[in-house]
């Protein structure tokens, strides 16, 4: 049995022949692209720019597809106006496919969205170690373990560069702002950490210093890469498992150095 139900295409084929034979002026013909075209520039508009958007990560891509669907309602109201009373006529020849019509507004609207959704990506964290004052990796009733001490950004910075950390910090992207957030987690608990999970290249994952009664102690989760990458000058670390390398610092040490 022949279906009576032609295809979208060809509903929309026979919509633009339909309007194109009332169009017989240059005016009405101006009038009929407006009104044929504005769907595609709104729609195609907000589809390509959230595409890019979610392709390069940048979110402003999406004020382009804003700024197309604008100009769709323009040409919309102009190709309206220009077509005056015709505009009745372009209607009635377009009423046999008005559903076939509004079923593919519907798909290209969802379309539009899904492109949207997936080219929002959320806040993208930095690609460098990160200081946090309160723990991420651990439970937070780990800290009661921990003793907060009087300290400064430059005396935290200065305990790195013995360990020999701080060059390597510096060289992934690590800022001195950073040292002042960790100072502040040791004042308080004696704890601060760094998250080096979203930096690829480098050779630790995660770091915590804390604070006990005697010792200062730097943990590292060691990647992959790690083993060969660290230059540590610090003597009497322990390996631990997991990849963790655990570096004991006594405060008489800290204090001969400050001094």
């Amino acid at each position: 049995m022949i279906s009576n139900k032609p295809s979208i295409c060809g509903l929309v084929s026979h919509i633009c022949r339909s309007s194109l034979r009332l169009a017989s002026s240059i005016r009405l013909r101006i009038a009929l692209l407006l009104l044929v075209l504005n769907f595609p520039l709104g729609y195609g508009g907000i589809a390509l720019f959230a595409a890019i958007s979610g392709k390069t990560g940048n979110s402003r891509w999406l004020l382009g597809g804003v700024i197309c669907y604008a100009l769709s309602w323009a040409m919309l109201f102009v190709g309206t106006v220009l077509a005056g009373t015709k505009a009745g006529d372009f209607s009635r020849a377009t009423k046999g496919g008005w559903r076939a019509w509004k079923r593919l507004r519907s798909v290209a609207a969802c379309l539009a969205i899904v492109l949207c959704i997936c080219g929002c990506n959320g806040v993208q964290m930095p690609q460098r170690p990160l200081a946090y004052m309160y723990p991420s990796l651990m439970p937070m009733s780990a800290l009661k373990a921990f003793h907060g001490r009087n300290t400064t950004s430059d005396e935290v910075k200065s305990l790195f560069e013995k360990v020999g950390l701080n060059q390597t910090l510096v060289a992934y992207g690590f800022l001195d702002s950073d040292y002042a957030i960790l100072a502040k987690g040791l004042e308080a608990r004696g704890y601060a950490e760094i998250d080096a999970r979203h930096c690829r290249k480098c050779p630790f994952k995660w770091l915590y210093i804390s604070f006990g009664e005697k010792e200062t102690r730097i943990v590292l989760r060691l990647s992959n890469n790690g083993t060969g990458l660290l230059a540590l000058k610090q003597e009497g670390f322990a390996m631990g498992t997991g990849s963790e390398l655990i570096l004991r610092l006594p405060f008489s040490e800290q204090q001969k150095d400050a001094h």
